[in-house]
């Protein structure tokens, strides 16, 4: 249970109004029909991100329960907009979604050129629980080869290095990138003129970067080229995704609390 200060010295629990779940909890609950621990779960999730005012930041959040296609394409915070459509070979289970790493991969129907909201920044984050291919892409989009720019938005493990870019290809460098062992856990990748890859919450590496959003749908489990043509697929094991506005470090630390809460309580944290 999450507690919330309100100066009087005292924290006092979070809960639904009335007593029971969260709306937009129990419409997730109702459209994928999850129930049990995972339904409590779940409602756990939406009353903690508010708690921490990081509910309103969020596009698109992707719990993937229910180990079915259907019940991991919903969308957390609205069921009826940005339901993931799975394509190629991907396996679904209790603890999450797992590409094929040849032709696996999920459709948003998230493009930032035209979600008014990411004028300003952005981030993207998943949960990693296998390490899988080396060199593939956990999400993004980009518009290259292309003029005007050409802006990439990812997530990428490639061998030891982990990368975030929310800018242009060309002309520009828009990666950051960690090297890092640790290839499972909650990675976040957040910009708006600074670009910073978290893990668990902690700060990987960060870099001043020219923020630009890219036109075209961010993929899950590869990198989506103009077209609608994804490639560089993913065969790791995936238990969350999530897509919304900038986090600075304190509100992507308190995101990863609230993620790994969910993980645990799910027994499918890594």
């Amino acid at each position: 249970m999450i507690f919330q200060n309100f100066g009087f010295n005292q924290n006092y629990p979070v809960v639904a109004a009335g007593g029971g779940n969260d709306p937009a909890a129990q419409a997730f609950i109702d459209a994928t029909g999850i129930s049990g621990t995972t339904a409590t779960a779940v409602n756990q999730l939406v009353l903690d991100l508010k708690s921490y005012s990081l509910w309103t930041k969020m596009v698109a959040i992707y719990p993937l329960v229910g180990g079915s296609n259907s019940s991991t394409s919903y969308n957390l915070t609205d069921t009826t907009l940005y339901q993931i459509t799975w394509n190629g070979g991907m396996t679904f289970a209790s603890t999450g979604v797992t590409g094929n790493g040849s032709t696996g991969w999920g459709a948003t129907g998230i493009n930032p050129t035209s979600v008014g909201s990411f004028g300003s920044g952005a981030h993207l984050s998943q949960y990693t629980r296998t390490a899988g291919n080396g060199a593939a892409y956990d999400m993004g989009c980009n518009q290259y080869p292309g003029t005007g720019g050409a802006p990439e938005w990812m997530i990428a493990r490639f061998d030891n290095d982990r990368y975030a870019a929310f800018g242009a290809v060309v002309p520009g460098n828009p990666y950051v990138i960690a090297n890092t062992g640790n290839y499972t856990g909650f990675f976040t990748g957040t910009a708006n003129g600074t670009t910073t890859i978290y893990r668990n919450g902690s700060s990987l590496a960060s870099a001043s970067k020219t923020y630009g959003a890219a036109n075209n749908m961010i993929a899950l489990c590869a990198l989506n080229h103009p077209g609608n043509s994804p490639g560089d697929f993913s065969s790791r094991e995936y238990a969350f995704f999530s897509i919304g506005l900038y986090l600075d470090g304190t509100e992507t630390s308190n995101f990863n609390t609230c993620v790994a809460t969910f993980q645990t309580t799910l027994g499918r944290n890594v």
